[in-house]
């Protein structure tokens, strides 16, 4: 796409030093850059006492107004009065605006902060009414490399707007080649796509795009003394179909924050924690929070929300705050639709934190559709997923992920009503699978490995268990499966490994077991202390024969 704007305004609007001077260090003549029909004046008050013909070209040299500019005639009146800043209509000194105005020569779509008075790497400019402007104004916003400052929240409320970058900056970095908003307000949003209503407005804002950049905040966040309602770095609110990528959300209590939002797309982007919070006591950090309680008609608080190769760390540097709570992507009160694919978390407490909003044994339109996949969470301290109160109504898929406990569980799951798919995942920790009170749960193909408890199901009812346990880790006190209170399930596992790595193989605890079969056939006697009579037992007892044994259970394969 053509430009119409002179290279040494383009060098201006990017925030490389004066446009004239850089002409003339680059051309060796400071009128190079000017079009040849074009009259020059050095700034935009310069041309406002410019009185031209109708279609005549003027270049402005410097300043926020550089480019070329065109006198139309006709009224101007509404454009002047929307555009305060006078980045794309200049009203004249003394003509009056409905008998005409210099009209910036540009191509009607992209824009640039600078023309309303952003300045990059000056920390005693605010940016913010500059980008806002052009956002307002522009229907789409390229912003240029360095660092844009910002006081207060920048909101983007239009359809089909596009704001974007030259590269986001990684971690804490001062990368000048790529583009920064640097806000200094410790409770503002740094950037907001949709309206503030508690309640549907409508239409809701659609098809924004986000492109290649970060946003930092470089004052401690706010903090609240109780609660997770702290400073944001991203709001996504009220939008649908919006694609957001390569957006990188640093030092904010809460990295991207998700309301009242359909079939939005976030691709390669970041959240990151450095600085400490305003309030030490409940300092916490979420990457990506998913609030489910806006009143939207589709499903839930939020439908049909993709994450694919995204990132959260909640510490980094010399500077890693002390946090009494973290997460890489929450979710509060439901999870809908919501797919996930690729996220990496690291020095957390949770990479995925999942808080449904019922467990009644009904339906509930806030938790269906749940897909895990292909994710790294190395290390997870409490738990690398922990999902908790979903009624019948929640399908949920965990596949082919890569979870490192640390001291913690893998796989946490809670009061689940509906059904839960574990497949082909490669778990580390101190606790690999712990459900409870889960219906329908299937796990085919896991590896749990250097696990003191691999498996641990409580009130689970309808269960299949396929999975390998290789004991890797220090003989453990604790069974390689540990069934308390279970019904309807069948166990179908291999457990090998280092020699007396648990005390049992699998320990049907209590008499509340019922219904239960276990296949001995791949249960490895030297993995356990006692040999092959503590392959299976039931109540404290070994069950050292085939056949039914405990309540109505059956056991299958070669016990020795």
């Amino acid at each position: 796409m053509s430009n119409p704007v002179p290279r040494r305004g383009i060098l201006a609007l990017l925030g490389l030093g004066s446009a004239v001077a850089t002409s003339r260090a680059l051309t060796g003549n400071a009128e190079a850059a000017a079009p040849s029909a074009a009259r020059t004046v050095a700034m935009r008050e310069n041309l406002a006492h410019i009185t031209a013909a109708p279609g005549e070209v003027w270049f402005i040299a410097d300043g926020p107004g550089a480019g070329s500019w065109r006198w139309r005639a006709g009224n101007h009146d509404d454009q002047v009065r929307a555009d305060l800043l006078q980045g794309l209509t200049l009203a004249h000194a003394t003509i009056s605006p409905k008998k005409g105005a210099w009209v910036r020569e540009w191509d009607g779509a992209y824009g640039r902060a600078e023309w309303f008075g952003a300045v990059v790497n000056q920390r005693d400019v605010d940016c913010q009414p500059a980008i806002q402007a052009a956002l307002d104004l522009c229907p789409a916003v390229q912003l240029g490399a360095g660092i844009y400052h910002t006081r207060s929240r920048i909101l983007i409320l239009k359809n089909a707007t596009h704001l974007l970058g030259m590269g986001m900056a990684q971690d804490q970095g001062e990368n000048l080649r790529a583009t920064q908003i640097v806000c200094s307000s410790p409770t503002d949003t740094i950037l907001q796509v949709g309206s503030d209503s508690a309640r549907q407005p409508s239409p809701l804002v659609e098809t924004v795009e986000l492109r290649d950049f970060s946003v930092r905040r470089d004052a401690a966040p706010f903090i609240p003394a109780s609660g997770l309602n702290g400073a944001i770095g991203i709001a996504m609110r009220w939008c649908v179909n919006c694609h957001v990528e390569r957006v990188f959300s640093t030092d904010s209590a809460r990295g991207w924050y998700f309301y009242g939002t359909i079939e939005n797309y976030v691709t390669g982007c970041s959240a990151m924690r450095g600085r400490s919070g305003s309030d030490r006591a409940n300092d916490f950090f979420i990457g990506y929070h998913l609030d489910y309680t806006a009143p939207l008609a589709a499903n839930g608080g939020n439908a049909s929300l993709y994450f694919d190769h995204c990132r959260a760390f909640a510490g980094f540097g010399e500077g890693t705050p002390t946090l009494v709570y973290s997460a890489g992507l929450r979710t509060d009160y439901g999870f809908v639709d919501l797919y996930i694919n690729a996220l990496e978390t690291g020095l957390i407490q949770y990479g995925i934190d999942g808080h449904g909003d019922a467990y009644s044994g009904g339906e509930s339109f806030r938790t269906e559709d749940l897909i895990i996949t292909n994710c790294v969470f190395d290390p997870g301290h409490e738990a690398c997923i922990r999902l908790q109160t979903a009624d019948t109504s929640a399908q949920i898929q965990i596949t082919s992920n890569y979870f490192a406990a640390a001291e913690g569980t893998s796989i946490a799951l809670a009061d689940i009503g509906g059904s839960v798919s574990l497949t082909a995942n490669q778990c580390f920790g101190r606790v690999g699978l712990h459900a409870s009170r889960v219906n329908n749960l299937r796990a085919t193909n896991n590896l749990y490995t250097k696990h003191e408890q691999p498996i641990r199901l409580e009130n689970v009812t309808s269960f299949h268990l396929q999975d390998t346990i290789h004991v890797l880790a220090p003989p453990s006190d604790f069974a390689a499966i540990r069934l308390i209170d279970c019904t309807r399930g069948r166990i179908d596992c291999i457990v090998n490994g280092r020699s007396s790595a648990h005390a049992v193989g699998v320990d049907l605890a209590g008499t509340g077991n019922s219904l239960v079969e276990v296949n001995c056939t791949n249960l490895q006697a030297s993995a356990f202390a006692g040999g092959a009579v503590s392959k299976l037992i039931y109540n404290g007892q070994p069950v050292t024969a085939v056949g039914s044994f405990g309540n109505n259970c059956l056991a299958q394969g070669i016990m020795q």
